[in-house]
């Protein structure tokens, strides 16, 4: 394993970030060598988070393009007019999704290049009125009928950026609503001088195993829990990097009601 020296350097200018820097923990330049290790790391994993990105953009347009292109020969060579409407409203579904696909990476991508961290206390009650308020709209807008309970003894305040934590929380309350049998249930407490808001459902829940990449961007489980219930499979990584960027985590577990739990704590 290459040292701090020039052979190093050569791996780096190669766009090699998988080298360490090897020295005694006695040595002068230890604290030198451990701060070079932390950034050549922080730098792979970034490459390889963009990389990913990439790809998976270019897989998930590929599918809305290609049935748009097929609806869009089948409307134009039908002659029953039915048959058209019937492809133009297929046409619209497929354009609505390729625009959330684009608003969710934009996001994301915002949210990956660390935007201005700029939390301030905000009340707490509005926040969540505001989250549930637009959970109810889009539940409506699709013809769902979950209920969604309110937290009590809500904190007077939150410190957090109000902008980048709703858009998470909505994002957590825009799947619990999706698999949810009958109810949705959001909860905020403190431990200490951390908060945690967790929103829990009574649907099929989420099986161990899968739990933590479900965070990454463009994954989906192939049960009750896949792409046939909608979304475009990058809420949960906006989730998870919210939470990070206000340096906490967000963790999926099992929910008192029986589905799923998903927290966020900072």
């Amino acid at each position: 394993m290459p040292t701090i020296s020039q052979e190093l350097i050569d791996h780096l200018l190669e766009g090699d970030f998988d080298v360490r820097a090897e020295v005694g923990k006695s040595s002068l330049i230890e604290p030198i060598a451990a701060a070079f290790n932390v950034m050549s790391a922080r730098v792979n994993a970034l490459l390889r988070s963009h990389r990913d990105l990439e790809q998976g953009v270019a897989h998930e347009l590929r599918t809305p393009l290609a049935q748009l292109k097929f609806d869009l020969e089948l409307a134009r060579t039908s002659s029953v007019e039915s048959e058209r409407e019937e492809r133009f409203a297929d046409m619209e579904r497929d354009v609505v999704d390729l625009e959330e696909l684009v608003s969710e990476l934009l996001v994301l991508a915002n949210l990956r290049e660390a935007p201005p961290y700029q939390p301030k206390d905000v009340r707490a009650a509005e926040l969540v009125d505001e989250v549930i308020r637009r959970a109810q709209d889009e539940m409506r807008a699709a013809g769902r009928s979950i209920a969604i309970e309110a937290p009590r003894n809500l904190p007077d305040s939150l410190s957090c950026d109000s902008k980048y934590l709703s858009r998470a929380l909505v994002n957590v309350l825009r799947n619990a609503v999706r698999y949810a049998k009958s109810k949705v249930a959001v909860t905020i407490e403190r431990a200490g001088a951390k908060t945690i808001i967790s929103v829990d459902d009574d649907g099929p829940g989420v099986p161990p195993v899968e739990r933590e990449r479900l965070f990454e961007p463009f994954t989906r489980l192939d049960s009750s829990r896949g792409r046939d219930g909608g979304g475009v499979g990058l809420g949960l990584a906006i989730v998870k990097s919210v939470a990070e960027w206000h340096g906490g985590e967000a963790r999926i577990s099992d929910s008192p009601l029986g589905g799923a739990r998903v927290s966020i704590s900072w």
